[in-house]
């Protein structure tokens, strides 16, 4: 997984995986374009039978693995 902006210290954020900020591409799970200065990660994705790279916003990506509680 690539991984886009400043780090946030992750084990993702690796120097190796790091790649240029997509600006204007939608963010996968919320799509909002990308822009300067956002961090995230690029994840490959099926995409109409093939696969695709989609970028996601880091926030975007912590949602979809901890989710906020039901109240």
């Amino acid at each position: 997984m690539d991984w886009f902006g400043e780090s946030w210290g992750a084990v993702v954020c690796r120097p190796e995986s790091h790649v240029g900020t997509p600006v204007g591409e939608p963010c996968r799970a919320c799509g909002v374009p990308i822009e300067a200065g956002d961090r995230g990660v690029v994840l490959l994705v099926r995409d109409r039978g093939g696969v695709a790279e989609r970028p996601l916003h880091v926030d975007c990506l912590l949602d979809l693995v901890v989710p906020e509680p039901k109240v």
